[in-house]
């Protein structure tokens, strides 16, 4: 790798570290690295946010928009020991937020679940299984 190759990089790692930083600072969001993806029967969304407890995370789904929205607060240790330096600041801390689209058909709201284990989030929305109509043929006269 060239100097000139590295010296962009280190530049873009710490411009990278400054803008995560800024990002979290009071009254800004960040947004936890998040995975969707479909099975036959549901819609699974993967959430990675470390160190919370079960009762911060509030979980919503808005049927009329489509939109699954989960919103947390993840607290930051160091800080709250008074006059802090950082040496390295890299996990964001502050208001998290996240919204899916949804654009598969589910089943209602009360039919999803939610876990959270290791520092995932993991949701199930199950989806809406096709139902079948019956076909009644209407004013058939009797032949005879």
């Amino acid at each position: 790798m060239s100097d000139r190759l590295l010296y962009s990089q280190i530049r873009y790692d710490r411009m990278q570290v400054l803008q995560q930083h800024f990002a979290t600072m009071e009254g800004a969001r960040f947004r936890p690295p998040t995975d969707v993806y479909e099975t036959e029967d549901a819609v699974v969304v993967i959430i990675e946010v470390a160190g919370l407890q079960e009762d911060q995370f509030e979980i919503s789904l808005s049927e009329a928009d489509r939109v699954l929205t989960v919103v947390g607060r993840r607290q930051s240790h160091g800080a709250d020991a008074g006059r802090v330096t950082f040496h390295q600041l890299e996990i964001p801390y502050g208001v998290f937020a996240v919204d899916v689209p949804v654009p598969w058909p589910l089943q209602d709201a009360q039919h999803s679940t939610a876990a959270y284990n290791d520092g995932f989030l993991v949701i199930t929305l199950p989806k809406a299984q096709p139902r079948h109509v019956p076909v009644r043929v209407v004013g058939e006269q009797a032949s005879g």
